[in-house]
């Protein structure tokens, strides 16, 4: 709680805030440089960063590089990431549900029982993406590449979903 705070000429360049950070009267952290829900981080460079467990919940990260980061963990539902790279990231276990990936590239991407649960992947690229365990249920998959991307019997898809006839690696598919 920094309500009563005088927070003139303090740097908060990378410091982390939550959703239960209080600011005093005016302050906007939004254009302070920080991580936290509800930033907007457009169009930035934050490829090869460690956000292992980060609230990101609501935040902005439209035409973003992201490659390479790593969200294991990480609360991003309701985020968006339109035109995103996010190529070789590392998002296992991370909560993405309701989030917004139109067009995201997500080739490469570790998603081993990330919650999609109603994501809009409508035209991501996921060539070589590992979704073992993911729960894709209610998510919009429209245009969607899966090229060499591995699922596993614990994969949940969005009902009438044929993952079998996707190209990707895993239970069920013929390999002929």
């Amino acid at each position: 709680d920094l309500t009563g705070a005088s927070l003139d000429g303090v740097i908060f360049s990378e410091a982390w805030s939550s959703r239960s950070t209080r600011w005093p009267a005016g302050f906007d952290a939004l254009t302070k440089g920080m991580f936290g829900p509800g930033n907007d981080y457009t169009h930035q460079d934050l490829s090869n960063r460690w956000f292992e467990g980060a609230d990101f919940y609501g935040a902005k990260f439209s035409y973003a590089n992201l490659q390479g980061c790593t969200f294991r963990y990480a609360d991003l539902r309701t985020a968006t990431f339109t035109n995103t790279d996010l190529r070789n990231a590392n998002l296992q276990e991370a909560n993405l549900s309701d989030a917004q990936l139109p067009n995201a590239d997500l080739r490469g991407a570790r998603l081993l029982s990330a919650n999609l649960n109603g994501v809009t992947l409508v035209g991501a690229k996921m060539d070589r993406a590992d979704l073992r365990g993911a729960d894709l249920t209610g998510a919009s998959l429209d245009g969607v590449i899966f090229s060499e991307a591995w699922s596993s019997r614990s994969t949940r898809w969005p009902a009438g979903f044929d993952a079998l006839t996707k190209g990707m690696f895993g239970p069920g598919n013929d390999y002929t």
